[in-house]
Order: C-alpha cells, then structure tokens, then sequence
C-alpha cells in the first residue's frame, strides 16, 4: 500500500512538472530594424523573434501575445506579452536563456508565472504611448525622435492635446483595419513637455487604433505650423470622417511606455502599484 502512495506522489509530481503554465513576460525593444510587433512571413517581427526562441527552448511552436501591436519601426520600453508553455524552466533560468538566444535589439525585464485567464492584450486597461521631437540634430539617439526642421506655435499643440482628452470617435486618425469595428477610445491623459532641445508628447488611453498616435503628432504639428486651423481640428474630433489627409509623423519617435492591467493609473488589478508620471507636477 505504501509503495502505491509513493509511486502516485511521483505521478503527481510529474504531472505538475510538466503541466501548462502562463508566462509574463515584460520586455524592451528598439523597433528600427523590425516591420513592427505582429508576425509576418518572410518579415522580421518582434513577435516573430520571440517565438523563434521558444520554440528553441521548448522543442515545439510556442505562440506569444502581445498587449501592443507596434507598427514598423516603433519602439518600446513597457511592452508585455504573455505565452503558455510546460513547466520546464525555473523562473530565473528561463530569463536568462530568453536574452542569451533573443537578439540584442530585444532584452526581457521580468518573466512571472500569471493566472490562466490573463491576456496580455485584452486584459491591459491603458497603455502609456511617448513620442519625442528634437529640434537639433543628434548622433546618438537620431533613432529615437524625430527631427523637426520648422518652426512650431507650443500653444498650438498644447490647446489641440486637450481636446482629445475623454472619449472619441478617433476614425479621423486612424489607418484603416479590417480587425476594428469600433473607433472609440477613452483619452486619460495628454500631454506636451518642453526639455532643452526636445519636445514630448505623452498620451493615455484605454486603446490605441492603427497610426492613431503618429497622426495625432503630426496633425497637430501641422496645426502648431499654421497649416490649418484649431477649429478644424475640433472639427475632425466631433465629425469624423474616414481617410483625410493628415500627415502621419514617422515612426522613429514613438514608444510604447507602459500597460497598465489595473483601473487608471493602477498597474495591477489589485491597486497597491500606480504609475507615476514624470511629466506630471505633483
């Protein structure tokens, strides 16, 4: 009787060893060498990378979910996406076997164990998008901003960032997806900040849609250099229309910074970790 007890706790404990678990992992990325997030045949992706290393470290295709489907050439600092995988690695060690296979342009922060019904996309409740203006040429960070070559009106930009907050139809600065049925998106927070050389535009939001905060950029810069006016602006918030022309500012200044799974500006669910927005006087 003994020996079958002992020879089903061991049966148990292959079982658990081997079971499927739900991995977190919080990565980086520099976006400039990548045709965006999303996997694509023949096309370098992030996602694509990634899973390409898992099925090296598993033996079988291992599909990963992201929280933000960056396009082409965006970049990120807060990306989170998960996977479902046997328990074959300790925490630590699988870390570490992600960055010694992943490339150098992708790097995992923090990988956690999380329960079965987290999604990294669908059960984000915000993302924190960045995208940064330099004024001056740059050696070092030229990948990482884009290089304004006129001058702008500041209170311009900032008037038109604060008719996006709350929540819209953002049609008007959307590119065209056949995945979205719906257009609206619920603004936390926007923001202009002026440092040196360099301006910021930071943007929070319960979703993003395809380009929408590239034409967002560069509508109102084109509205800070004179190119049409404030109400016209307005207009295309309160009327949206489907493809108008709208200057669409390049990729290299956008990053994701952040997702946040719990109620704005809460990180987790259980409220106890809030982001803190540098950009935000206390």
């Amino acid at each position: 009787m003994m020996e079958i007890e002992e020879e089903t706790a061991i049966e148990l404990e292959e079982i658990a060893e081997t079971s499927i678990k739900r991995y977190r992992v919080d990565l980086e990325y520099d976006g400039s060498e990548f045709f965006g997030w999303q996997f694509q045949p023949e096309l370098r992706t992030v996602q694509g990378d990634i899973e390409a290393v898992l099925q090296h470290l598993y033996g079988q295709p291992v599909r990963v979910y992201g929280a933000g489907r960056t396009d082409t050439g965006v970049h990120a600092l807060g990306q989170v996406a998960h996977f479902d995988a046997v328990s074959k690695y300790p925490l630590q060690v699988l870390i570490k076997a992600l960055n010694y296979f992943l490339p150098e342009d992708i790097r995992a922060k923090k990988v956690t164990l999380t329960p079965s019904n987290f999604h990294a996309r669908f059960s984000a409740r915000w993302r924190w998008y960045q995208y940064r203006i330099f004024l001056n040429p740059r050696a070092v960070e030229r990948k990482y901003g884009w290089k304004l070559r006129y001058p702008f009106a500041p209170e311009l930009l900032k008037q038109a960032a604060e008719l996006l907050n709350g929540e819209h139809d953002f049609t008007s600065f959307s590119g065209i997806d056949p995945e979205t049925d719906n257009y609206r998106c619920y603004i936390h927070l926007t923001c202009w900040e002026q440092l040196d050389d360099e301006w910021k535009f930071h943007i929070v939001a319960n979703r993003f849609l395809r380009h929408m905060v590239r034409r967002l950029v560069g509508s109102m810069l084109d509205l800070a250099r004179g190119r049409y006016s404030i109400d016209y602006f307005a207009d295309l918030m309160s009327n949206p229309v489907t493809g108008p022309n709208l200057f669409t500012a390049p990729a290299m200044g956008l990053s994701l910074m952040k997702v946040g799974y719990g109620n704005f500006p809460c990180l987790e669910p259980n409220a106890e970790n809030c982001q803190c927005f540098p950009f935000i006087n206390p």
